[in-house]
C-alpha cells in the first residue's frame, strides 16, 4: 500500500487522522487518548486500524517508580516512520486550508 493510500484510508475514518496526530506529538497510553477523544469502543476501532497500516505501535514501558507493583507495566501508543510522514502531511494539510481560509 502506498503512503497516498495509506492516507486515503485514514482520512476516511472518523477521528483517524486526529487521533494519529495527537500520538505523533509524543507517545500516549490508552487513557490519554480516551479524555482527548471520548468513546473507548471507537477509539479502540480506530487505534486497531492505525495499526494495521502500520501508522503506530505499541511498546511497553516497565514502571519502576511504582511503589505498589500492581501494574509494573504499561503499554504506550507511539508513531512509526510511516505514521509521522502522514501525521506530517496531515499538519501542512491544515495549516494550508487555514491560510488559505483566512485570506479575502
Amino acid at each position: 500500500m502506498t503512503l497516498f493510500e495509506t492516507a486515503e484510508e485514514v482520512l476516511r475514518s472518523k477521528n483517524g487522522l486526529r487521533i494519529l496526530a495527537e500520538i505523533a506529538k509524543g507517545k500516549k497510553r490508552f487513557n490519554e487518548l480516551q479524555r482527548v477523544f471520548g468513546s473507548s469502543a471507537t477509539l479502540t476501532l480506530r487505534l486497531r486500524e492505525l495499526e494495521r497500516l502500520e501508522l503506530i505501535g505499541r511498546v511497553m514501558e516497565i514502571r519502576e517508580d511504582n511503589p505498589t507493583r500492581r501494574k509494573p507495566a504499561v503499554i504506550c501508543y507511539v508513531v512509526t516512520p510511516k505514521g509521522a510522514k502522514v501525521a506530517k502531511l496531515y499538519q501542512q494539510f491544515k495549516m494550508s486550508l487555514s491560510e488559505l481560509l483566512s485570506k479575502p
